[in-house]
């Protein structure tokens, strides 16, 4: 999905800043923006992982670029207005 405008909610993600601590202790400063594409490409590649699993499917020959493009598209807004609505962010 091509889109040529930002939404509002793309807006205010991209304006709303946050720390994640990676697992050897160094900090990575993003936008919330940036952060719900991350979780995004997290949640495509896990439940990759599981329908792999529960297949039996011993190849990990499984990447598809296009089609995890496609979910983040997809996903990522609902994540970042979770993001931004919960806790009041």
């Amino acid at each position: 999905m091509i889109r040529d405008e930002q939404t509002q909610l793309d807006k205010r993600g991209k304006e709303k800043n946050t720390n994640v601590m990676a697992s050897r202790g160094k900090k990575h400063d993003m936008s919330l923006y940036e952060l719900s594409r991350w979780c995004s490409m997290i949640d495509a590649v896990g439940i990759i992982d599981k329908k792999l699993d529960d297949m039996r499917v011993k190849n990990t020959n499984w990447v598809k670029p296009i089609a995890i493009q496609k979910y983040i598209d997809e996903k990522y807004q609902d994540v970042l207005h979770e993001m931004l609505t919960k806790d009041n962010l």
